[in-house]
């Protein structure tokens, strides 16, 4: 994923209806792998928008995706498709990871 390089690879974008049984494929979904239990999980990718966040300290433009079904997580990638910020719910906790330092390669 990452920032869409137009405006016509946003559109192509779009949340499936409604939800379903976990492992339960639904029209428009996508599969998933959940890395902590090996199981596959089915999910819907949204594109929410283009946002200014705070990363390592800076405000960077940023495109937030929203994936939802199985799963309940929002995603955020900067100009170079670099995952900077993730926030999900799982069995109702919420996690929070951010970008904090970016290294001279």
């Amino acid at each position: 994923a990452g920032p869409p390089k137009t405006k016509a690879d946003a559109s192509k974008i779009r949340p499936a209806s409604g939800k379903g049984k976990e492992g339960m494929a639904k029209a428009g979904s996508v599969p998933l792998l959940d890395t902590d239990k090996g199981r596959q999980l089915w999910g819907e990718i949204e594109f929410v928008g283009v946002e200014t966040i705070t990363v390592a300290g800076k405000q960077v433009k940023a495109w937030h995706y929203r994936v939802s079904g199985d799963v309940d997580v929002n995603l955020w990638y900067d100009n170079s498709r670099r995952l900077v910020r993730q926030e999900s719910v799982d069995e109702g906790h919420t996690t929070l990871l951010e970008l904090t330092k970016v290294s001279a390669e």
